[in-house]
């Protein structure tokens, strides 16, 4: 089977969304182009790592020559993309000539640990304010979840959490002693 490579081209849209309830969720990326669109999947913890990876990577680029070249209106998302996938592996790059950052996605394969040709990848570019759009989006996403735990950083799942760095323990109320 060929290696199933779609380029998108400069993006017009691009968002983090979460579908369900928290506990419940499911989490995905939408990039969308007048080349086409995808739907990627991932898990929060994904999610999480590349807000902090496209964070990071726009400290470091040089600064923009130019002002930014805002993409024309595109509509919405597509009901229907053409492309849906499970996110197993991100990459960022910077490409200088056209000031864009370029996002590419390998799906998710069997074997985490082994590269699969075969499988569908996705690329993109998108400008710097969209990939600041991307992060902040990421990271408001991950907030509407369940809140996590301060000592174990676990979910918490209502005032029943059992937490082991408590060792299952928690404080005794005076109704109760």
């Amino acid at each position: 089977m060929a290696n199933r490579a779609i380029d998108l081209g400069r993006l017009r849209g691009l968002e983090a969304e979460s579908v369900g309830v928290p506990g419940q969720r499911t989490l995905r990326l939408n990039a969308h182009s007048g080349s086409g669109a995808a739907r990627m999947w991932l898990e929060k913890e994904q999610l999480r790592a590349l807000a902090v990876a496209i964070e990071q990577f726009l400290t470091e680029l040089p600064e923009a020559t130019a002002p930014e070249d805002v993409p024309a209106p595109g509509g919405g998302f597509p009901l229907n993309p053409g492309t849906e996938l499970h996110i197993g592996r991100l990459a960022l790059g910077y490409d200088q000539d056209s000031e864009l950052i370029t996002m590419m996605v390998r799906e998710l394969t069997e074997d985490p640990d082994v590269e699969d040709e075969d499988g569908l990848s996705v690329r993109f570019q998108a400008s710097r304010a969209q990939m600041r759009g991307l992060s902040r989006q990421a990271r408001d996403v991950i907030a509407s979840g369940r809140p996590l735990c301060p000592l174990c950083h676990q979910p918490m799942d209502g005032p029943t959490h059992f937490c082991p760095r408590k060792n299952g323990h928690s404080p005794l109320h005076e109704e109760e002693e």
